[in-house]
C-alpha cells in the first residue's frame, strides 16, 4: 500500500526505524490542502496535520509499505488517538497516485512544534529534495523549546544520524 508521508516520517532514518520494510518512492504532493502543526500531543506540543485549503499544496513522500508496517505505523502515528486515515491523491512525477494518510482530529489553534520536530520534518523535506520555498515555509515555523531533555536529546539524535 501506498503511504504519502508530510511530516516527521519523511525522514528517511525515522521511517524506517518505525517500518523497516518500508520502500521510499520520492517526493510528491498533494494539492488543496496546507500544513498546519495544529495536531494536539501528548506532550502538549503540536504535530504536523493536512487542512483542506482550495489554494495550497502539501508537500510530502510516498512509501510503499506492507500490511505489517502498516500495522506499526498505526501504532507510532496514533490511528484513533488524535489521528484518523483519509484516502488521497498526490501528484507524483507526471501521474496521479492514490495514497493514505493521517490526519488530526484533535486540533487547537495556539500550539507550536518542539524545536526537534520541526527540524526532523525539515530534514526530511531537504533529504527528499522538496522545492526551495516549502523547505523554506517549514524552516520559518515558530518553535518551542521541548523542557523535557531527555526526549529533546533522543529526537536531535535522529538529525546527526
Amino acid at each position: 500500500m501506498t503511504y504519502f508521508s508530510y511530516g516527521s516520517n519523511m525522514l528517511g532514518q525515522r521511517m524506517t526505524a518505525r517500518v523497516p520494510g518500508a520502500r521510499l518512492m520520492g517526493a510528491a504532493c498533494l494539492r488543496g490542502h496546507r500544513l498546519a502543526w495544529h495536531k494536539v500531543n501528548v506532550d502538549g506540543s503540536g504535530k504536523c496535520d493536512v487542512v483542506p485549503d482550495s489554494d495550497s499544496a502539501v508537500w510530502g513522500v510516498l512509501y510503499d509499505i506492507d500490511h505489517e508496517g502498516k500495522r506499526a505505523l498505526d501504532g507510532f502515528e496514533g490511528l484513533g488517538r488524535g489521528y484518523a486515515e483519509k484516502r488521497v491523491s498526490v501528484e507524483h512525477g507526471d501521474r496521479m497516485v492514490a495514497a493514505f494518510t493521517y490526519y488530526a482530529t484533535e486540533t487547537r489553534g495556539d500550539l507550536l512544534p518542539y524545536g526537534w520536530y520541526r527540524d526532523i520534518v525539515l530534514r526530511g523535506a531537504l533529504q527528499n529534495g522538496l522545492p526551495a520555498d516549502y523547505v523554506e515555509s517549514i524552516e520559518t515555523v515558530e518553535v518551542l523549546t521541548d523542557p523535557d531533555d531527555h526526549r529533546r536529546r533522543e529526537n536531535e539524535r535522529l538529525l546527526r544520524d
